[in-house]
């Protein structure tokens, strides 16, 4: 059986890394800093990844597009040039506090 606390652990500490170098940044600020932009765009990457490996059991909130999170994994991996910068801002700014929270109920439940 894998360790889920592994892949939750790698997902919470991308989305932390992600509140820490985005914090208080207007979508200017984000999209003009192409480090930052490369940064998130793997944090988002590693989210996506640690995502398929967590049971479908335990993805109950349909708040959250979970096939689309994962799909943005395949997205940067394989498509970079398809990445838009208001896309990863907005995830950022309004999908990653939600899921942070519903990552912390499955961190519960493991």
């Amino acid at each position: 059986m894998l360790n889920y606390n592994l892949y939750i652990n790698d997902i919470l500490r991308a989305i932390k890394n992600i509140e820490d170098s985005i914090n208080e940044k207007s979508f200017e600020k984000f999209s003009s800093d192409k480090t930052l932009v490369d940064a998130t765009a793997m944090r988002l990457q590693i989210i996506g990844e640690s995502l398929k490996k967590i049971p479908s059991k335990f993805k109950r909130n349909k708040e959250i597009d979970w096939k689309a999170l994962q799909n943005l994994r395949n997205i940067i991996s394989h498509a970079y040039f398809k990445i838009n910068e208001k896309l990863l801002f907005d995830i950022t700014k309004n999908k990653i506090p939600v899921l942070k929270e519903e990552i912390k109920n499955i961190s519960k439940e493991l």
